[in-house]
């Protein structure tokens, strides 16, 4: 089984000749992608929010210091949780490797392989109140915690396992997790986790390394009953021997495209009828994006060094996480119908609580790009909604809210969360009351 989905154990041998190569080997010059954000480390999976904000996993150092990032639209970078778990596994650091909202609010992070209790799982952290710029989240943070790996040892022979990606079946509780050690796909639902399928390995078709290689999962992504896998393969990394596989919701298993090399993240275009995906290849400056759509495949960008994830973002536009360079990249009109099935991305909304600390009453400087129905929600500490009110309507610039917080007589001293939001853009922050 293979360990980390960006090296097989058989690949001990030649993991430091690699890395004097990417030692020594010059910075690039990307002819197709821009760089959008850097100083990140070793940023893995990404996600695009509503409001063009990119969340991303790293899967740190190997020395318990991944966690996850949130860049603003501006390419702007800010942690949002700090002191995950992270070990180095075949020289590789294993951490937080992809991230997911499931609604506003509550991020998902897909945790690889590693010692500590939160390692090898898939948990939840609210993002309420939380400002790009703000102290970063903590593991006291986490919420709900589920044990993929725990489970995945259990039920299947060989004692491997480590969670990658995820993907979720829109309106449902159901999801699916790519497991790269265990070569499987594990479905949770609310009846709990199970095996959906699990890859056999593959005929070793190069000159040098066992006879057969992994079948390792990696990136996936959902669509109208089927799962779309990237397929990364162990070594040595044979040229042509990955593909993307389809899996129906039963677990039957199909190749939905092959003859590639070493894939690691996809994602379905809007709307189907295609996906975008990464090779990664194991040497410097050597990853590309591809993009395959009504049955022609199309290279997108190459020249990446070791690109892990993907993201399509609103205008239909790809972002890419590059793992040894700390970067992320966007390469530019790649899905040119993206804006049909995503909202169009614009500025965020902006909103100033003054005075805080406030003692009689806050008011909310809303500074909004776009006129619509507008709302303000206060909870307290423990989640209970103190204050709610609508308005019917908000124009576009600056426009004041304002809550009364001595009006209903029962506010006591402390911090409380608000959120406000107008047509489809939502802000959230803090305020205290003395």
């Amino acid at each position: 089984m293979n360990s980390h989905p960006l090296a097989s154990r058989g690949a001990v041998l030649a993991s430091g000749a690699l890395a004097l190569w990417l030692a020594a080997t010059p910075a690039s010059t990307f002819a197709q992608a821009t760089v959008f954000a850097e100083g990140l480390t070793n940023p893995s999976g990404i996600y695009v929010d509503d409001n063009g904000y990119l969340w991303v996993a790293s899967l740190g150092t190997g020395l318990d210091d991944a966690g996850v990032y949130v860049v603003t639209p501006a390419g702007e970078v800010h942690p949002f949780m700090a002191g995950l778990p992270s070990a180095l596994v075949m020289g590789e650091p294993s951490g937080a490797s992809h991230v997911y909202f499931n609604n506003d609010i509550e991020l998902i992070v897909v945790q690889g392989e590693g010692a500590r209790p939160e390692s090898g799982s898939v948990f939840t952290v609210d993002t309420t109140g939380f400002t790009p710029g703000d102290d970063p989240l903590a593991t006291g943070d986490i919420g709900e915690i589920f044990a993929i790996s725990q489970f995945v040892t259990g039920e299947l022979a060989g004692g491997q396992s480590n969670p990658f990606a995820m993907t979720f079946v829109p309106n449902s509780d159901v999801a699916y997790v790519s497991d790269a050690a265990a070569n499987a796909i594990v479905q949770g639902d609310d009846g709990g986790l199970s095996i959906l399928a699990q890859f056999p390995n593959i005929r070793n078709t190069g000159a040098q390394g066992p006879l057969t290689v992994n079948a390792v999962p990696t990136g996936l992504d959902y669509h109208d009953g089927t799962i779309y896998v990237g397929m990364l393969t162990g070594f040595p990394f044979n040229e042509g021997a990955a593909s993307i596989r389809a899996v129906d919701t039963e677990g039957n298993v199909s190749i939905y495209l092959d003859d590639l090399t070493t894939v690691v993240d996809l994602q379905v275009i809007p709307g189907g009828g295609g996906v975008v995906f990464l090779e990664h290849r194991f040497a410097p400056d050597a990853g590309r994006l591809y993009k395959y759509e009504n049955e022609q495949l199309t290279e997108m960008a190459t020249g990446l060094d070791r690109p892990v994830g993907l993201r399509i973002g609103h205008n239909g536009e790809v972002y890419v996480s590059l793992l040894s360079k700390g970067e992320i990249v966007v390469v530019e009109g790649v899905v040119t119908d993206a804006k049909r099935e995503l909202p169009e991305r614009s500025r965020p909304m902006r909103v100033e609580a003054y005075p805080n600390p406030f003692s009689d009453g806050v008011n909310l400087a809303v500074d909004v790009t776009e006129a619509g129905p507008a709302s303000l929600t206060i909870v307290d500490v423990l989640g209970r909604t103190v204050h709610r009110e609508e308005s019917a309507r908000l124009e576009a610039g600056t426009q004041r809210l304002r809550w009364d917080g001595d009006a209903s007589g029962r506010i006591s001293p402390g911090t409380y969360l608000y959120r406000v939001e107008v047509g489809g853009s939502v802000f959230d922050g803090v305020v205290v009351k003395q």
